[in-house]
């Protein structure tokens, strides 16, 4: 099988391992054998648009998330370790037979 479907029956394993309910106890949910889940699980068989639609629904999970077109959302906040320098004081030198024309043109 392709790997697709085994990344699928992975995520489907954990998903079900993690809320603690059987495969009958998801067979029964979703409509199919404890066996189909089984084979889903383990990547051997195909899965239909209809059952990844009936376990996104069930986990409350984007199907998207489900089949990894979609990664699940990881928010990481890097720390600034770099200190930011202090601006320097820019100082100008105007003659003063100029700064009458400076502050005009400056100032409007």
């Amino acid at each position: 099988m392709p790997t697709l479907y085994k990344n699928l029956g992975f995520k489907v394993k954990k998903l079900r391992e993690k809320i603690n309910i059987s495969q009958s106890s998801l067979a029964e949910a979703l409509g199919v054998d404890r066996v189909t889940i089984s084979k889903i699980e383990n990547g051997e068989r195909k899965i239909y648009a209809e059952e990844i639609k009936k376990l996104s629904e069930y986990f409350n999970i984007s199907s998207d998330v489900l089949l990894d077109l979609k990664e699940d959302i990881e928010v990481i906040i890097e720390k600034n370790t770099t200190k930011q320098k202090p601006k320097k004081e820019i100082r100008i030198s105007v003659p003063q037979k100029n700064l009458q024309k400076f502050k005009e043109v400056l100032l409007q």
